[in-house]
């Protein structure tokens, strides 16, 4: 057996002999689409098994661990690749075992770890010989019985769930196939919207047998005869003294057609409009109007706004929002008996030397109990209260302006039908000097479906290839609260020097997020979703014809942006770490930088059933403050008990964490440089006040 072929294109002779050196038979495996690395040549039951990859080292071209059995004339029987979408696999070699099955042990390296291989298949080289099968369609009847004349519902989440777990999206047929192995599973399919019934979801399956096949039918019927719409808004980036585009992302996942439905588009103060792909109705300031006229059922629609970004009156790293709202905005959804009626929302003003905070029930019906809100300047708790509001009303509450960044967070009442337990509302930048970096720790608090807001720092350099996270999360630990759903910009660039005609986009989707949570959202290019059979979303840009950034620097860039929620029942300290892999055409993956949140209490308030507690609040005085040497941190309004302080640094970064046991500490200098730092401190694990410390 020799290797021949150029650097990056490798196949296997392999010769047969008599006893004499005579020549039987010949052949060549691989070629330059499809190379074969051949590391191991075994002799099995009915002919030869040889074992390699179909990448060669120092290509750059991720390859999958390769096997084909040939007969003793040299003819191949069959030829199997086994691959994981996030490593570059080979396998070493081959051992058939008693029952004729075939064990493989090999090597993956995820880009610079290196990791073990195992894979056993049966003689015919097969991993998964059983599947579940079946179909997921429309039931007009309502009769969940399976009806193959009925009409096929595509790109519907398939998943089974054991020991394993499988996916995949049904095709443009209805149709899905999901190669499993023995076990229980528990197969469930996930509507797009909410109106929707699946028959037979979940139905549990026993896999007792290879080469089993099980076959599933799931009717859907309508729960609710309405549209529901929803929006998607985002820029890649956005650059001061250039223009800047957005992609407005809009879908039908209800039941019925929507007819003569619109867009409104606000865009930040600091962005004026320069064009869009549809030309909008009217104009009301930074506010467009865009008829998009009827939208089908699944229907999906896109459309671009460029804009400019100011120079001269924004500073860099100042955050920028532009919200998208699609017309009708009504819910159909079936409201909990025990809600109120009320429907809490927010919104904030700069007026002269006061940010003024207006909270407004803008349900039907007064709210049945006070509830609490909460004000945060930068990181520290600036002031707690309650409200208490009849269907219409609304209350301020106003605090000094002076720059930093003020969020507010309210209390929705209980059983709300968005199923969120508060909104929040950030301002940054009122009062001249501004605190930046701060906005973008918390979630922009709309919680419905047919409202979008985006918001993003604007940049000066930055990374092609990277992945964003939003809410970025609170203090550098990234806390979000239990239940906060995470939306990821992920963004790519060719920095190549040759067009791309094929962009793949992998997100490497945690097990703490839930697959069939996930919306896909705007993005820079037409793609097509899917996801692979360990559940990964990916998006799929065929001929997107990306130029590369030394001839169109403008044109090189792409993004795609999506939503997850959280699976039910993380628990605090628990993280949330997510990647994507790029693939540009037929290159090695580029793997992003990895985001990172933490579970854990933002907010000063535990949930308790389906009531709110607001934690004890308490005081604190500090002599003196300015400190030079020490000074005394004295904790008032609680009993003694053990408490831990926590300080950090105007960017987020933890530098102490002292205890004590009391209600006072003594806090020493020490090494800390002269300036302003934030305190935060716990009673018995729970969050009871922060403030301001001034260091000479």
């Amino acid at each position: 057996m020799l290797e021949t072929g150029s650097p990056y294109y490798r196949n296997a002779y392999i010769f047969k002999a008599d006893q004499d050196g005579n020549l039987e038979a010949e052949a060549i495996f691989g070629t330059v689409d499809d190379n074969a690395y051949i590391f191991d040549l075994v002799k099995v039951n009915g002919g030869l098994i040889l074992t390699g990859s179909n990448h060669v080292e120092g290509s750059g071209i991720p390859g999958a661990v390769l096997a084909i059995k040939i007969d003793y004339d040299l003819d191949i029987l069959w030829k199997k690749k086994y691959e994981n979408i996030i490593y570059h696999q080979q396998g070493i070699s081959t051992s058939q075992q008693d029952d004729g099955s075939l064990v493989i042990v090999g090597d993956a390296t995820d880009l610079d770890k290196g990791k073990t291989v195992l894979i056993k298949v049966d003689s015919n080289g097969i991993l998964f010989s059983s599947a579940l099968t079946g179909s997921v369609h429309l039931d007009p009847q309502s009769d969940c019985l399976p009806d193959t004349s009925e009409a096929p519902l595509a790109k519907w989440l398939v998943q089974a769930t054991g020991n394993l777990s499988f996916a995949t999206l049904t095709d443009a047929d209805g149709h899905f196939t999901l190669p499993v192995d023995t076990g229980t599973y528990e197969v469930t399919v996930t509507p797009p919207g909410p109106y929707w019934e699946v028959c037979n979801s979940p139905t549990t399956v026993n896999v007792a047998a290879f080469y089993d096949t099980t076959t599933l039918d799931f009717p859907v019927s309508t729960a609710v005869d309405c549209p529901y719409l929803e929006v998607d808004i985002s820029a890649p980036f956005l650059r001061r003294c250039f223009d800047n585009t957005y992609t407005v992302h809009y879908c039908n996942y209800g039941t019925l057609p929507t007819e003569d439905a619109s867009m409104e588009v606000t865009l930040d103060p600091y962005l004026s409009y320069q064009s869009s792909t549809i030309p909008f109705s009217t104009q009301n300031g930074n506010t467009l109007f865009f008829d998009l006229g009827d939208v089908a059922v699944n229907e999906c629609g896109d459309f671009q706004i460029t804009t400019y970004l100011d120079c001269d009156s924004t500073v860099l790293g100042q955050t920028h929002c532009t919200e998208a709202h699609i017309f009708p905005d009504s819910l159909c959804i079936p409201t909990n008996a025990a809600w109120d009626g009320s429907s809490i929302e927010l919104n904030v003003d700069c007026a002269g030397d006061s940010v003024v905070f207006i909270i407004t029930n803008t349900g039907t019906g007064d709210m049945a109990q006070p509830l609490d809100y909460i004000i945060i300047e930068d990181q520290i708790v600036l002031l707690q209260g309650t409200f208490d509001l009849e269907a219409g009303q609304s209350t301020t509450v106003a605090v000094a302006a002076n720059g930093t960044t003020f969020h507010m967070e309210a209390q929705q009442s209980p059983e709300h039908p968005s199923g969120t337990f508060s909104v929040g509302t950030t301002i940054e930048g009122c009062g001249g000097w501004m605190s930046l970096g701060f906005f973008l720790q918390w979630a922009n608090g709309n919680p419905n479906p047919f409202v979008d807001v985006d918001c993003q720092t604007n940049i000066g350099s930055f990374d092609p290839n990277d992945k964003t996270a939003f809410p970025e999360g609170f203090t550098e630990q990234h806390l979000i609260e239990p239940g906060t759903d995470i939306e990821y910009l992920l963004r790519f660039q060719n920095t190549g020097t040759d067009t791309a005609f094929k962009v793949v986009v992998v997100d490497v989707l945690p097990s703490e997020l839930d697959l069939a949570s996930v919306r896909p959202g705007a993005s820079s290019h037409p793609y097509t979703y899917s996801v692979t059979p360990e559940g990964w979303p990916v998006f799929t840009f065929e001929n997107i014809v990306l130029p590369d950034s030394n001839v169109n620097e403008p044109g090189s860039h792409g993004f795609v942006r999506f939503k997850a929620s959280q699976k039910p029942g993380l628990a605090g300290g628990d993280e949330i770490l997510n990647t994507a892999l790029i693939y540009f055409d037929f290159n090695a993956p580029i793997r992003t930088n990895t985001t990172i949140h933490r579970i854990g209490q933002v907010f000063p308030w535990s949930v308790v059933g389906t009531s709110t507690v607001l934690q004890p609040k308490a005081t604190f005085r500090i002599m003196p403050n300015p400190l030079s040497d020490s000074a005394i941190l004295q904790v008032e309004g609680i009993e003694p008990g053990e408490l831990r302080l926590t300080l950090t640094d105007v960017n987020g970064r933890t530098l102490r964490m002292e205890k004590t046991v009391g209600t006072s500490f003594e806090f020493f200098k020490n090494e800390l440089p002269s300036g302003v730092y934030f305190f935060k401190i716990e009673k018995d694990g729970a969050w009871i006040g922060s403030g301001k410390l001034m260091v000479r």
